[in-house]
């Protein structure tokens, strides 16, 4: 899904920093999913929201498409309050996440 070696060559950056500005990205995400979590549980949609900017901010500067786009689709979804839409993304964000742990 990611081909780190093109995102290095698109932002000018060497593979070994890519890869480790991602490892932390891909850290601060996880943390991030972890409180989308807990906060779905308690509808907390504002701060799903929030939560889910960050997200997308992150991945998007780092040519994370596939995640930053996903992380926009969460941020609206909880904004408008999707329930079945929010929980079916923020699988989708957690799927994405273990495939950047593999690509690292």
């Amino acid at each position: 899904m990611y081909n780190l070696e093109n995102i290095a060559t698109q932002l000018g950056f060497g593979i070994n920093d890519v890869k480790a500005i991602i490892t932390v990205l891909v850290e601060e995400a996880e943390i991030s999913l972890k409180k989308i979590k807990e906060m779905f549980k308690r509808d907390a949609w504002e701060q799903i929201g929030i939560e889910a900017h960050s997200i997308k901010g992150s991945a998007g500067n780092m040519q994370l498409t596939h995640l930053s786009e996903l992380s926009a689709a969460l941020e609206i979804a909880a904004k408008a309050q999707e329930k079945q839409k929010v929980e079916a993304l923020i699988n989708a964000v957690q799927d994405t996440l273990k495939q950047l742990h593999q690509a690292l």
